[in-house]
C-alpha cells in the first residue's frame, strides 16, 4: 500500500462514518449556547439545557422588541448568562447568538 492510497483509505472511511452519523441524526458538533451535549445509549445528541435556554429565548424577545445588542448583553450579565467558556457575551457573539434558528 503506497502512502497515498493509505490516506486515501483514512479519508474514505472518515467520509463513511459522518455520513453514517448524519444518517442516524447524531450531533457531532458542539451545541451552540442554551443547549448541551447528552450522550444516550452510545450517541451523541443536544438537548436543551434549562437554564440557559430560557435566557437565549429571553434574548431574542428583547431584540425583537427593538432593544439594542448592547442593551441584550447588559440584561443578559445582569441575570448571569455566560459562554460555555464562562465569559461574558459581548455584543458580537450576541448577535451571532440570536441569528441562529
Amino acid at each position: 500500500m503506497t502512502d497515498t492510497s493509505y490516506y486515501k483509505s483514512i479519508s474514505a472511511k472518515g467520509k463513511l462514518a459522518i455520513r453514517q452519523k448524519k444518517a442516524e441524526a447524531e450531533s457531532m458538533h458542539q451545541a451552540p449556547l442554551g443547549y448541551r451535549n447528552v450522550r444516550a445509549n452510545g450517541r451523541s445528541t443536544m438537548e436543551r439545557d434549562p437554564k440557559k435556554y430560557r435566557l437565549v429565548q429571553l434574548a431574542k424577545r428583547m431584540r425583537e422588541e427593538g432593544n439594542s445588542i448592547n442593551a441584550v448583553c447588559r440584561a443578559m450579565k445582569a441575570r448571569g448568562l455566560r459562554s460555555k467558556r464562562g465569559k461574558l457575551i459581548g455584543p458580537s457573539s450576541m448577535h451571532l447568538i440570536l441569528g441562529r434558528p
